[in-house]
């Protein structure tokens, strides 16, 4: 059926070449069964992409000049004699994508049995095989190319909005980091790098928080480094502005566990859309099973990565520069097929403390290579304070070091780390600093961390 259907389909285009741009953003030539139709096919997208006459004869020509001539000029004819009026090509190609969807949904749980059996293969990859079967009917066919004219108003929208001084990605939190970026823009690999001590799975949290609860935003954050557990208690003890250290070794004041009781109807709301994935084991394909999955039910807006290293290749790559290379080119993709930013956390290699200064230089990045190629943005955490003594009142000034940007220039911003809250703030006070308790809230309940009505 579906081979009388390829037919019908070529036997259309040929009788009625207009149609064939509709029908490009629907069906690629690999989607048809038989060989010589999607040679056909192929030819055809190529002549028209050429400004070329499409008909019998001259895909007849441009089938033997390709030497992909299956059957030759009979079978040309043979097809375009099936009868097919106008206005039918774009039905025949959604049936052929979807057959093509239903192959590879058969392949893909194909590949999920064959693993189900191999007791040696982790039951989370096997789910993930499985999910990643499930999504392929909910991805259907998505048209990526447009013509130039087609983009101008999503440009001027943005270029409206960057002449008025609006953000125009994902806000983080932190002030100068949007006036530098205008945000985190969809597509974009955010590479975090710095040495331990500095603050990076902090930074990451502080962000994640600043998308998921003060702006309602959809979030996955993936934690390879802590449990699940402390990622949520780093940030519900900032925002309740608490001590974890302190509680954890039962010192915490009286005076503030109403913070905490205060704090924590932000994280118990149902309407929250922030997952926080603490598998130990992630490859690129499972994270873009669990990803898919979320998006499909909550949207997607954010994805946090902590951190490259930690993740293993689907390939099995055992040489680390070539799995690094793998990997951030896995997230690279996966940021501009979901149409998300990922913020991805890095190690630097120990090279960085042996200098005499030690701010971090792009070739500190571990396996730098393929993490600086692939990556849009690269920023650094220094903090002097974890080299050498400094002024009394000045061991959380940091430095937000934007290595790389591709679209735009690199430079240098100041943040303050905050020791007792293991989170960074604004280093000049643009606006004022959070309410000293939470009971603040209860006049403004869904307001940000800052009072500000979200």
């Amino acid at each position: 059926m579906i081979n009388t259907t390829e037919r019908t389909l070529i036997a259309a285009l040929m009788a009625y070449p207009e149609e064939i741009p509709d029908v490009i953003p629907v069906l690629k030539p690999e989607d048809f069964t038989h060989l010589h139709h999607e040679a056909m096919y192929a030819e055809m997208l190529a002549m028209t992409a050429a400004g070329l006459k499409v008909d019998a004869l001259t895909l007849d020509h441009a089938l033997q000049a390709s030497g992909r001539s299956y059957g030759g000029w009979e079978a040309i004819q043979d097809i375009a004699g099936i009868f097919g009026g106008p206005g039918y090509a774009l039905q025949y190609a959604r049936e052929i994508a979807k057959a093509a969807q239903r192959r590879e949904m058969r392949t893909k749980l194909s590949q999920a049995l064959e693993a189900a059996g191999d007791l040696s293969r982790p039951l989370e990859e096997v789910a993930g095989l499985a999910e990643s079967a499930a999504l392929v009917g909910a991805r259907g066919a998505e048209a990526t190319e447009k013509l130039v004219w087609e983009y101008m108003p999503e440009v001027f929208a943005v270029m409206e909005r960057q002449a008025k001084g609006e953000i125009t990605g994902l806000k983080t939190g932190l002030i100068d980091l949007d006036k530098h970026l205008s945000g985190l823009q969809n597509g974009d690999l955010i590479v975090l790098g710095g040495r331990p001590r500095m603050g990076k799975t902090s930074l990451a949290i502080d962000i994640a928080g600043a998308a998921a609860i003060d702006q309602r935003k959809s979030v996955c954050f993936f934690s390879l480094e802590m449990a699940a557990r402390q990622i949520v208690e780093r940030q519900l003890f900032t925002r309740a502005k608490v001590n974890g250290e302190l509680l954890r070794k039962g010192k915490l004041p009286a005076r503030d566990y109403p913070n905490l009781a205060l704090a924590a109807p932000l994280f118990n709301d149902r309407n929250l859309k922030w997952m926080v994935d603490g598998a130990t084991l992630l490859t690129p394909l499972r994270m873009v099973s669990k990803v898919r999955r979320h998006k499909m039910r909550h949207g997607l807006d954010l994805i946090v990565v902590d951190n490259i290293q930690k993740m293993k290749p689907d390939s099995g790559q055992k040489d680390k520069r070539l799995a690094v290379g793998e990997i951030t080119e896995a997230l690279k993709n996966m940021a501009k097929d979901l149409d998300v930013p990922i913020l991805a956390i890095s190690h630097l290699s120990r090279g960085v403390d042996k200098r005499a200064e030690p701010e971090p230089e792009l070739s500190d990045l571990q396996e730098s290579g393929n993490i600086e190629q692939d990556a849009d943005i690269v920023l650094f955490i220094y903090r002097e304070s974890e080299y050498k003594d400094v002024e009394p009142g000045k061991e959380g000034e940091t430095k937000l070091i934007i290595a790389k940007y591709r679209n735009g220039s690199a430079g240098v911003l100041d943040l303050r780390f905050n020791h007792a809250l293991s989170s960074f703030e604004n280093y000049v006070p643009y606006r004022e600093a959070p309410p000293e308790s939470w009971k603040d809230r209860q006049s403004n309940p869904h307001g940000d961390f800052y009072g500000n009505d979200r």
